[in-house]
């Protein structure tokens, strides 16, 4: 219950006049961004973060996020219109969403790109909601022992792949890194 009374404060904050003109700033700030070529979303959210530092913690942290958020699904415009990527994670929409726009379905294709990004960003705030809780109690119980597995799966890991991998990795004076 604690959580849900935290969830609907937040709303309330968010609602609150300044903050949804921020929310409004960073949504158009994230869509301008991922727009525009040679920019990615880390970039736009690197060089807005100066412009946080003098603002509160709520208006900052609602900046960054709308225009993170909105950048995701903006980036979706540049690929299905005009088959351009701006992210490596819009390169999926080359195949079929220009595709479609070269059949004068682009409006169908964008459409499907914002619901399909509207699902994914409410069930994996849904799930943060639900998993924060349990995660940071179990995160919060770990010890020398547990903090020593991890890193030596981690190093076990890159090993592995370096292994795997070895040739492409390859110095050609010191070999493999």
């Amino acid at each position: 219950m604690d959580v849900l009374t935290h969830l609907f404060g937040g709303i309330l904050t968010v609602l609150s006049p300044v903050h949804f003109l921020v929310l409004l700033i960073g949504l158009v700030l994230g869509m301008l961004v991922a727009v525009l070529p040679g920019l990615t979303l880390v970039m736009g959210v690197v060089l807005a973060l100066p412009f946080t530092y003098k603002m509160g913690v709520g208006p900052g942290l609602i900046l960054l996020t709308a225009m993170y958020a909105s950048g995701t699904y903006a980036g979706a415009i540049t690929s299905i219109l005009f088959r351009i990527p701006g992210e490596p994670m819009d390169v999926p929409l080359l195949w079929d969403g220009y595709e479609m726009t070269r059949k004068g379905q682009a409006a169908k294709a964008l459409g499907w790109s914002l619901m399909a990004s509207f699902i994914g960003g409410i069930a994996s705030a849904v799930m943060m909601v639900a998993m924060a809780e349990p995660v940071a109690h179990m995160a919060l119980s770990f010890s020398s022992p547990e903090f020593f597995a991890i890193v030596f799966f981690g190093l076990d890991q890159r090993g592995r792949a370096v292994g795997r991998l070895g040739g492409e990795f390859a110095d050609q004076t010191h070999g493999p890194s």
